[in-house]
């Protein structure tokens, strides 16, 4: 009886075993090339919340060189389970930037393969003039920068980005303004901040300050709720962002900015985890006592704000 060599049945298995894994066996080659995964636990509970968060990512890929190659968009439909997408992208250096929920809400150039420089690409949010008075959409912001895709590991190799939350949901609850105050819309707050446009590294791209308006309601309360979306804030104070209150004079006098404070401080003061890239969501609540004709404004677990400024 014929001996079995044991040894090289286990490595002919092994060997198969290894192509399947591979998952290129035969000509068809549209299942190999790096996987990328998406991710997003930049928030405060640390899981991943990708599927509930992001609806679409726009992947934008660069050469060693940062020329742009190639754009993938992944519908939310295929961002379930492991939440990759297939590159085909042959071993070499890559730099990858992935924007979510892109939409009619932000602006991008026009890309032009083989041409157009990562240091060229940017994204703004679109305004009128200056002035955003809607509530843009969530957007999210991951990048790899010189990345290599190494030929040894190529056909099974997993890069992953996680995602950054770019925007800020800022609720303001403003609490001491009288029934007519409210009927008269005699207040308002407004937030003017330097943070509309951006460089591919997510870096603040420019100076020009926004003002963005806010959704007013009155709650049951008879409180005045100011709801705003913003682009993000940077602790560092590049944004140099604003929250500021007006008096709306009820007779057609002269508005009168009866306070102006630092937006970055203050959002600091209240963030749960001191990152302002992990805190999306503030509440902030205030009250405007008026006394002698003058404002003085008391914002929860902060500071009060003697404005010095006449009102009425």
């Amino acid at each position: 009886m014929r001996r079995i060599d044991l040894f090289k049945v286990y490595s002919v298995a092994f060997f198969f075993l290894y192509l399947l894994m591979q998952g290129c066996i035969g000509d068809d080659l549209t299942e190999c090339g790096v996987s990328l995964r998406y991710q997003y636990t930049r928030n405060v509970d640390g899981t991943d919340k990708l599927a509930s968060e992001i609806k679409k990512v726009n992947l934008y890929v660069f050469d060693s060189a940062g020329i742009f190659l190639d754009e993938y968009i992944t519908d939310a439909k295929y961002l379930n389970g492991m939440n990759m997408v297939k590159l085909n992208l042959p071993p070499g250096k890559y730099s990858f930037v992935a924007w979510g929920n892109l939409g009619s809400d932000y602006e991008l150039p026009a890309f032009e393969k083989g041409k157009t420089t990562i240091d060229q690409a940017t994204l703004s949010l679109k305004r009128i003039g200056k002035t955003v008075s809607n509530h843009p959409e969530a957007l999210f912001f991951g990048s790899l920068s010189q990345t290599d895709i190494l030929p040894a590991l190529w056909k099974n190799q997993v890069l992953t980005i996680n995602m950054t939350k770019d925007t800020n949901k800022i609720r303001i609850i403003a609490k001491g303004l009288s029934a007519q105050d409210l009927a008269q819309k005699n207040f308002s707050c407004r937030i003017v901040s330097a943070n509309g446009d951006y460089k591919f590294d997510n870096s603040l791209n420019g100076s020009e300050k926004l003002e963005y308006i806010p959704k007013l309601s009155i709650d049951e309360l008879g409180q005045m709720i100011s709801d705003f979306v913003i682009m993000r804030e940077l602790k560092d104070g590049s944004t140099q962002s604003r929250l500021i209150f007006t008096y709306h004079s009820p007779d057609g006098g002269p508005d009168k900015e009866i306070s102006n404070i630092n937006l970055t401080e203050l959002l600091l003061s209240q963030s749960k985890t001191k990152d302002l890239d992990i805190d999306d969501y503030f509440e902030i609540e205030l009250t405007l006592n008026f006394t002698n004709g003058n404002a003085t404004i008391h914002i929860k677990g902060w500071s009060t704000i003697d404005t010095g400024n006449p009102v009425g």
